[in-house]
């Protein structure tokens, strides 16, 4: 699995004509400019070695670049999560080796930060099952905020009959700002089979690779959102190819999410036609009350 999986993150150079595909889809819509940005960025396995940067600090270097030039300020750190997170309104983590710590305190500073004001939005990356390390303890931190208990992933997004990555279906909060899309691929991304207190940002039949914690989904951190994707790829190599798809497009949308989160969806939607229903059943109980009371 570790073989495989460096396989993935180091893919080849793309040529001049893919290059210009992705500087034409980074354009400064895909967030709400004018925040205070953290970037928390590390070393992983995977690097750095040759003058090339870890894939950690590949990831943060997209994230960057992309959130500079829509107008926001941003600051990234590589020695751990600061204590004091004051004037920041969105976090991107994208740690995601086994051996990165996420400490205790760490945790305690993230939930600190998303209770102490409104729209205070967390970024936190995972991988696939062979980082289950890492995925476990973003898991914890969401059992701590309040959104509930979820197993670690026991499979990655790979279609076991043809062997090919899963596509996912994305939900409507990521679906449209600034890209307009139904599905995307992940490269073997971590499958979660549920959602906890949020819901899946996409999903397949067996789960997805990604979480969303909307406004008041965390019971210990109403105010704050939250977003998980167990997959690296799809900021820090991508257009990553193997099959993957939408990863640029889903990124920049996801961004536009974390920049301005939306309040979190009902878990139990009631369908229109039982509201009107109720509705309904109240006006004729209200009726045949009156029609006693004057009889």
């Amino acid at each position: 699995m570790a073989r495989r999986n460096h396989e993935r993150l180091v893919s080849s150079a793309l040529p001049l004509s893919a290059l210009l595909f992705v500087l034409v889809l980074a354009s400064p819509a895909a967030a709400v400019a004018g925040a205070n940005i953290l970037i928390v960025s590390g070393h992983d396995i995977f690097g750095p070695s040759g003058g090339y940067p870890s894939t950690t600090e590949e990831a943060a270097g997209v994230l960057n670049t992309e959130l500079t030039t829509a107008g926001n300020t941003v600051t990234v750190v590589t020695t751990g999560v600061p204590a004091n997170l004051t004037g920041y309104t969105q976090i991107y983590d994208v740690r995601f080796d086994n051996a990165t710590p996420f400490t205790s305190a760490e945790m305690g500073y993230y939930l600190t930060f998303l209770q102490a004001a409104p729209n205070n939005t967390l970024f936190l990356m995972g991988e696939n099952t062979y980082f289950n390390t890492r995925n476990g303890l973003i898991l914890q931190f969401i059992a701590q905020a309040g959104g509930g208990t979820i197993a670690l992933p026991v499979a990655n997004n790979i279609n076991t009959g043809t062997g090919a990555y899963e596509p996912e279906t994305v939900a409507s909060q990521f679906a449209t700002t600034p890209n307009v899309i139904s599905t995307v691929t992940f490269a073997d991304c971590g499958l979660m089979t549920t959602a906890g207190t949020g819901a899946f940002a996409t999903s397949q039949s067996a789960g997805g690779c990604s979480i969303f914690f909307g406004r008041g989904a965390l019971q210990n951190a109403p105010q704050g959102a939250v977003v998980v994707v167990l997959d690296v790829n799809f900021i820090a190599t991508a257009p990553t190819g193997f099959g993957a798809a939408n990863e640029v497009a889903f990124r920049q949308n996801l961004e536009h999410f974390v920049s301005d989160p939306p309040v979190a969806p009902p878990s139990t939607p009631v369908p229109n036609t039982l509201i009107l229903l109720a509705l309904g059943l109240c006006s004729i109980g209200i009726i045949a009350i009156r029609r006693r009371a004057f009889a």
